[in-house]
């Protein structure tokens, strides 16, 4: 749902898929033969596991790496794209991505990437269930920030500085 939700958000995500040892016979055959040339531990586990979530490598330097999308004219552009992920965030209750000390999120930039001008959640399509009581605060303390940022401009600019 999180990669469906991001889509539609026209926020772009890396190309996933699930593999299935039973349904995918030949591919997953074909995996563990390659890991076991590569990666013997991995061999190991595919041995043991019954499916397996397969995700497009992208390039890229993570969200505190990048320097160059955040100066001059690509300055709109990437914060408009940062606002996408913003609000996709908000949307899942995904407080693991972007760290805004506002909203009590400790983040993690290095799940965002910007590859060839876009800005990639590389962790879309992992599912997570955070604690209800940590929800509900979280969405009241966004509901809150979202009202102040809506209504007063030097609010907007001190979250976006947070």
């Amino acid at each position: 749902m999180a990669a469906e939700l991001a889509r539609q958000l026209g926020v772009p995500g890396p190309a996933s898929r699930i593999l299935l040892k039973p349904h995918d016979t030949a591919e997953w055959e074909q995996l563990s033969a390659r890991a076991l040339e590569v990666c013997p531990p991995l061999a190991e586990v595919l041995q043991k596991k019954m499916s397996m979530l397969l995700l497009q490598f992208v390039p890229g330097q993570n969200l505190e790496s990048e320097v160059e999308t955040f100066q001059g004219p690509n300055l709109a552009n990437a914060c408009h794209k940062l606002g996408r992920l913003f609000i996709l965030d908000l949307l899942l209750g995904n407080a693991d991505r972007l760290p805004l000390h506002s909203l009590g999120w400790r983040g993690n930039p290095g799940n965002v990437l910007w590859s060839d001008g876009r800005c990639v959640p590389i962790d879309a399509v992992v599912a997570r269930r955070p604690p209800k009581l940590l929800v509900r605060e979280m969405d009241q303390k966004a509901a809150w920030l979202l009202e102040l940022v809506l209504l007063d401009r030097a609010s907007a600019q001190q979250a976006r500085a947070a």
